[in-house]
C-alpha cells in the first residue's frame, strides 16, 4: 500500500483543458515572445508569417524591407548592363574615322577606310578596340599602303566610331620612270603616293636600260638604298643634290654634292652607312688640302679613291 500511496504522490497534476482543445498539441500552448496576428484564412497557422492576410507593424516592415532588397538587385543589374552596353558600343568599331596631320581629303581617305574595313571583314572580333592586334593591324595597312609610316593612335571617337591617326611618309627623293613616280624616304622605304611637296633631289637614270626592264631596275633594295644614303647625308651634312644611275649597271649610285660637281660613286651591295662615312670622311680630307676631285670612290670597304682633276 505504501508503493501505491508514494506513486499518487509523484504524479503531476493534470491542468485543465478546455472543451474541445486537443491535448499534447505544441501549436496551441502559448509561447513568449511571439508576436500574434489574426487572419482570414485557416491555412496560416504561423503567428508570425510574413504572407499572412493581416500582419503586424514588424512584418509590414519585414516585407517592405525584402520587396526594397529585390527592386534594388533588378535595378543594380539593369545598371551594371547598360553600362556594360554603352562600354562596348564606345570600344566598337563600325565607321572608322581616318586623322593625319597632312590634312587629307575625304577622296584620299577612302583608300585607308575601305582596307580598315576589309582587315575587319576577316578578323570580326578585333572590331572591339580592346581585342585589337595592334601590331597585326599596323602591318596590314603598311602592305596594303607603303606610304604609312605608323598608326600614332587608335582611339574612340564616340559611339561606333573609332579615330586611327595615320603618319605619312615624307619623301626625301623621287624617280619618274615608265610614265610613274616613285618615291623613298629616308629610312629607305619605296612608295608611290605621297601628300607632301614634290622632293628636290631626283634619281636621274642614264642606265640605258629599256623601259621594258624599268621595274627591275626601280627595285624597292635600289630606292631603299638611296633613300637610306640621303637620310645618311644629312647626319654627316653632306648636302645632296642628285643621284644618278651611272651607264651600264643597276647595282652602283653616283651621288652628286650641292655647291661642287664632285661625284661620290657608291655599291648598293655595301652598307649604306659606311660608304656615306667614308665619303665624310674623305670630303674632310680633300677640303682641308683645297684638293677639288672629279669623283670620290667608296666602293671598297675602308678604302676611298679620287680622282684629281
Amino acid at each position: 500500500m505504501k508503493i501505491f500511496s508514494e506513486n499518487k504522490k509523484n504524479k503531476p497534476p493534470v491542468r485543465r483543458q478546455r472543451a474541445g482543445q486537443p491535448s499534447g498539441s505544441n501549436s496551441s500552448q502559448f509561447n513568449r515572445n511571439r508576436t500574434l496576428t489574426g487572419s482570414s484564412s485557416s491555412k496560416v497557422r504561423s503567428a508570425n508569417e510574413l504572407n499572412s492576410t493581416i500582419k503586424s507593424p514588424r512584418a509590414k516592415v519585414h516585407s517592405l524591407t525584402k520587396k526594397r532588397r529585390k527592386l534594388g538587385s533588378m535595378l543594380t543589374v539593369v545598371i551594371i548592363c547598360i553600362a556594360a552596353l554603352l562600354i562596348i558600343l564606345m570600344q566598337l568599331t563600325v565607321e572608322p574615322v581616318i586623322s593625319s596631320d597632312d590634312d587629307l581629303t575625304s577622296q584620299q581617305k577612302q583608300p585607308y577606310i575601305e582596307s580598315i574595313q576589309d582587315y575587319y571583314a576577316s578578323r570580326p572580333v578585333e572590331r572591339l578596340n580592346f581585342l585589337l592586334n595592334e601590331d597585326q593591324f599596323i602591318a596590314y595597312l603598311k602592305t596594303k599602303h607603303p606610304e604609312i609610316s605608323s598608326v600614332t593612335d587608335i582611339a574612340s571617337a564616340g559611339f561606333i566610331h573609332t579615330n586611327f591617326t595615320l603618319d605619312m611618309r615624307q619623301p626625301v627623293a623621287s624617280w619618274t620612270i615608265a610614265g610613274r613616280t616613285e618615291y623613298v624616304d629616308g629610312n629607305g622605304m619605296a612608295f608611290q603616293r605621297s601628300y607632301f611637296k614634290q622632293p628636290k633631289i631626283e634619281i636621274v637614270d642614264k642606265s640605258g636600260i629599256e623601259l621594258d626592264n624599268s621595274v627591275a631596275v626601280a627595285s624597292d633594295q635600289f630606292l631603299g638604298f638611296v633613300g637610306q644614303v640621303i637620310g645618311y647625308s644629312k647626319s654627316f651634312k653632306l648636302p645632296v643634290k642628285r643621284v644618278v644611275l651611272p651607264v651600264g649597271t643597276t647595282r652602283q649610285i653616283e651621288v652628286e654634292l650641292s655647291g661642287s660637281k664632285v661625284l661620290i660613286k657608291m655599291s648598293i651591295d655595301r652598307s649604306a652607312y659606311d660608304q656615306v662615312e667614308d665619303a665624310a670622311r674623305a670630303v674632310k680630307y680633300l677640303s682641308k688640302r683645297d684638293k677639288t676631285p672629279v669623283y670620290i670612290d667608296v666602293r671598297i670597304e675602308r678604302k676611298a679613291y679620287y680622282l684629281p682633276k
